[in-house]
Formats: C-alpha cells, structure tokens, sequence
C-alpha cells in the first residue's frame, strides 16, 4: 500500500486510468463483497489452486485468507493513499508522516485481525453470521460511496469534455 501511494499516480497515469474510475471498479467489487456477505455466499475460497487453499486454511494468520489483501489494502485505500502522498511534495517530513500513519492503521488492522478468533468462539455461529450480515451492510454502504465519489468526480470531467 506504501509503495503503491508513491509509484500509484504515476501508474495509473501510464494506463490511463483515473481516480473517478478506480473508485467505481473499487467499489462495484466491493458491493459484490458485500452482497455475498448479505446472503452469506462464498467469497472466492472455493476458486482457489490447491496450494493456495492449503496456506489459507494451515495458516494460523488471519491475513492469508484470500480476501484480507484486497480488503485491507483495496481500491479505498489505495486511491486515498496516491491523493494524499501526491499533494504532500512538500517536503520529506510530509511524506514520512503518510507512511507513519499508514503503518498505524495497518498495525491496528493487525491486532484487530488477531483478536478476530477468539471473538468468534465468543460469538458462536449464530453470532457470526448475525455480525457478517450487518457488516455486510456496512461493506455495501460503503461501496455505494465509492461509486457516487467516482461518480461526482466524473462528472465535472465529462461537463469539461463536452464544451
């Protein structure tokens, strides 16, 4: 996610591809995510080569299941990360200030992912997939507002092109 905050603009910029539109492909993904959560739908573990399922499911880290990268990490975060670290060409302390936060966050993420076990046991299986479903909700909202930013980005865009 680092990485891709400093060498992001430029990539994207070489493939032509905007922010508007990084958002609305980040978040149709993500309302697929959170509708398969709504209806309790597999989220891509079935699909997986045999290796991969091995080390997701020997694993005793939270992080190796399939979707914790693209979640952690995802168009959200990393359209948020380019457009902070390409307005802060001010200065280095600047630029390490972006990278402190982010490992905070993803340090946060970590513990939090951590603890995700023994909240299950807690909660059992009716309490889970109560939570999943809620959270599922949350995940949509969410996706539905990286759409309508992609969107209100856009527009002004295409307003330009068309005069």
């Amino acid at each position: 996610m680092i990485g891709f905050g400093f060498v992001g603009d430029a990539l994207l910029k070489a493939l032509g591809i905007g922010f508007p539109a990084f958002r609305i492909a980040g978040g149709l993904l993500l309302l697929q995510v959170g509708f398969n959560m709504v209806f309790a739908k597999e989220t891509g573990t079935t699909k997986l080569a045999p290796d991969e399922r091995s080390a997701a499911t020997l694993a005793d880290d939270p992080s190796v299941f399939p979707l914790a990268i693209p979640i952690i990490t995802g168009p959200g975060a990393l359209t948020t990360i380019v457009a902070i670290v390409s307005k802060q060409h001010e200065s280095v302390l600047d630029s390490a200030l972006v990278v402190l936060v982010a490992i905070v966050v993803l340090a946060i993420t970590f513990l939090t992912m951590r603890a995700a076990q023994p909240l299950t046991k807690f909660l059992g299986p009716t309490g889970v997939n109560a939570v999943g479903r809620v959270m599922g909700i949350v995940v949509a909202a969410i996706a539905i507002q990286l759409i309508v930013d992609g969107i209100e980005q856009l527009l002004p865009q295409l307003v330009r092109l068309a005069r």
